[in-house]
């Protein structure tokens, strides 16, 4: 079928352009009838993997069946298939711009998003085999579709999904494990801080890049949208004849206006932009006790160290509204939200209250008066709010060395009077 008429017949009269990247490439290999991932034998396959409720799988079958006995609908599905699993380096912008269905067939348009996701699993099965990492791991790490679909299902009362770019570039890519209760992949650390360590004792200290701005509360400089003129200062630092010199980062995230100098043949430096690091992603289900959070990271260590033998990793990072060190004064210190954060070092970069919001409230309203206050984190933020405060995403690290890991809090280095360690 033309490219015109399928986007006719499925009224993309205002968006036919995100899809027309490619469609002559994938309808000269579109095989008709015989699209493997529309058979029900395949979705019966991929569900011994997925574990959908049946009230899921049934719905994910209906909406098949429409696809399949609509050649428009089949064509398009094909051609999103092709372009994802069958082409290298499909630019991720465009995918950020696929509408739904839903104003075609709201059907079709809830599982429309979950078709294509299910039908990169062979290929995901595929990495995962040429690695020789085991079934289970595979298994866990699917469970993000029943997460999101879950997450659909309490925003729209029905079953569906749409939050699928994620899924694509991290999970169906070999890129992003779901490692006991946390979800792990390997980065680049972007923080704008060096951190070192006493080659002595292990103690640790983070320093800022040089030129950052922050505000008096040592927040970088427009976080929240909140700027300080008056309060403002820049961070400084240098290595001058063995002694490096520069402003501290408080463990509990914020900036100190005030330089420490350390002896340089006694401080290495562990961590700084561009190092290998493994990014953690904490899927929203279920409890973050301390123990699940220890078995992750070791299961981590021993996973990466097994499976990706040549990706070593200096730090384990994560940067999530978990992770605002405001909460550990918001929240009882038996909280598993504070007791996670205590195993970061936290550092301060520019951002914002959305993440909080979104995740808590489903949504940050411009009268945060009609936002629910059932629970002790409810209670908690909206307290905060009323009394002038403002939550923000979190940021820290946790160094590892070998196969162990932690990370202990030394204030001491930044209340000495004279600023210096030696």
């Amino acid at each position: 079928m033309d490219f015109k008429v399928v986007m006719q017949d499925l009224k993309f009269y205002n968006h036919s352009d995100v899809f027309q990247k490619d469609w002559e490439l994938s309808q000269a290999t579109y095989p008709g009838n015989d699209i493997s991932f529309l058979k029900e034998a395949f979705l019966y396959e991929m569900n011994e993997l997925l574990k959908l409720p049946d009230e899921v799988f049934t719905k994910l079958l209906d909406a098949v069946r429409n696809v399949s006995n609509n050649k428009a609908l089949s064509r398009l599905v094909w051609h999103c298939h092709y372009v994802l699993f069958e082409l290298a380096d499909y630019p991720k912008e465009f995918l950020q711009k696929w509408p739904s269905l839903k104003s075609y067939d709201e059907t079709v348009g809830d599982m429309f998003f979950a078709i294509i996701a299910i039908s990169g699993i062979p290929r995901m099965q595929r990495i995962y085999k040429d690695l020789g990492i085991p079934k289970y791991y595979l298994i866990e790490t699917l469970d993000y579709l029943n997460v999101w679909m879950n997450d659909f299902y309490k925003q729209n009362g029905r079953w569906g999904l749409s939050n699928f770019v994620w899924f694509r570039y991290y999970q169906l890519d070999g890129k992003l494990f779901r490692l006991g209760r946390l979800e792990f992949e390997l980065n680049q650390f972007k923080g704008k801080i060096k951190v070192y360590r006493n080659i002595y004792d292990n103690r640790v200290i983070a320093l800022s890049e040089a030129g950052v701005k922050f505000r008096s509360d040592g927040q970088v400089n427009g976080t929240n949208g909140i700027y300080d003129e008056n309060g403002k200062w820049i961070s400084e630092l240098n290595k001058t004849n063995g002694i490096i010199t520069g402003n501290p980062i408080h463990p509990l995230s914020y900036a100190i206006n005030r330089k420490i100098r350390l002896l340089a043949k006694d401080w290495q430096l562990v961590l700084e932009k561009g190092n290998p690091i493994l990014g953690i992603h904490i899927p929203a289900t279920g409890e973050l006790t301390p123990e699940l959070t220890a078995e992750s990271f070791n299961i981590a260590i021993e996973f990466y160290n097994k499976y990706f033998p040549d990706k070593s990793f200096k730090a384990f990072h994560c940067g999530t509204w978990f992770l605002d060190a405001q909460l550990q004064k918001l929240l009882s210190g038996n909280s598993n939200i504070v007791r996670f954060q205590e195993n970061f070092y936290l550092y301060p970069t520019l951002t914002n209250d959305s993440a909080a919001f979104d995740w808590v409230f489903g949504s940050k309203p411009d009268d945060l008066s009609d936002l629910p206050r059932e629970t002790q984190l409810h209670r908690a933020i909206l307290s905060h709010y009323d009394n002038g405060g403002y939550l923000r995403t979190g940021f820290g690290f946790i160094l590892v060395n070998g196969k162990t890991y932690g990370q202990q809090i030394f204030e001491e280095l930044l209340i000495r009077k004279n600023g210096s360690c030696t």
